[in-house]
């Protein structure tokens, strides 16, 4: 095949040409190969007190509603993106194991509080703690030292 540019003349052979391309696909990969969206969806959870008693919760038991955690998972690019009703939040400081996915947050308003993040790979439950800081007035006398949710989730596709 013949090209003409101007003043110039290229040939490009077409095997070479093939055999580029073929090799740039294949070394380059496919990125989102390994991207899924699951849905986790609140079942229970358990408050530890600082005396040690344990109260467990569940959906109706809650006096506040627990929406659903939507979270898209790309394996590849080691990405994970939290998606809500008006935004999708990029989750950083992820890691990464065969068992499980997790992260940590402290939030900027409430320094005494500790959040942990971890969604089981094998069973397919995200399990989202909450840690207080027992000295800190306010936990101390709610008498908590620890929150647990937990949420099955399970793998889905866009509708539309």
């Amino acid at each position: 095949m013949e090209l003409k540019l101007g003043f110039y003349q290229v040939t490009i052979n077409m095997k070479k040409l093939l055999v580029i391309v073929v090799l740039g696909l294949l070394l380059t990969g496919n990125s989102y190969a390994k991207e899924v969206i699951i849905v986790c969806k609140f079942e229970n959870g358990n408050s530890y007190g600082i005396d040690g008693t344990v109260e467990k919760f569940n959906k109706s038991t809650t006096s506040f509603p627990i929406s659903d955690s939507i979270f898209k998972i790309n394996e590849n690019r080691k990405s994970l993106i939290e998606i809500k009703p008006n935004r999708e939040k990029i989750i950083n400081d992820v890691e990464w194991s065969e068992a499980a996915i997790k992260w940590y947050v402290t939030p900027d308003f409430d320094p005494y509080i500790k959040f942990s993040h971890e969604i089981n790979r094998f069973n397919g439950v995200y399990k989202y703690v909450a840690s207080y800081d027992k000295e800190h007035y306010f936990y101390k006398d709610q008498k908590i030292l620890r929150t647990e949710w937990f949420e099955p989730c399970s793998a889905t596709k866009k509708l539309f």
